[in-house]
């Protein structure tokens, strides 16, 4: 018997703001597939874009930093056939570090 095997790709993409909606070029995002260590990475342009193409169906993280912000780390995502779209639209929203002051 056959099994017949889906070889869709998928992507996940969006944009890196601070907390007023203004785009961080520059910030780094990280994808890392799940089990393993298997990271890629990219710097957002402009406004602020990141896109990672050519994903196979399975389960990842994505981390985003930017200097002076605090780290972002999203659940697990999960791609798979139940996705209506190929594509999964996420908005990374990074806010300043909080310094404390000791007297």
């Amino acid at each position: 018997m056959l099994q017949y095997r889906s070889h869709s790709s998928y992507s996940i993409a969006g944009a890196v703001t601070d907390r007023a909606g203004n785009p961080l070029e520059g910030a780094t995002v990280r994808l890392r597939a799940l089990p393993g260590n298997s990271y890629r990475s990219l710097i957002t342009d402009v406004p602020g874009s990141y896109r990672f193409d050519k994903l196979q169906a399975g389960k990842y993280v994505l981390f985003a930093t930017y200097l002076g912000t605090e780290g972002f780390v999203s659940d697990t995502l999960l791609l798979d056939h139940n996705l209506e779209e190929k594509a999964l639209p996420l908005h990374i929203i990074l806010f300043e570090k909080q310094h404390l002051c000791r007297k």
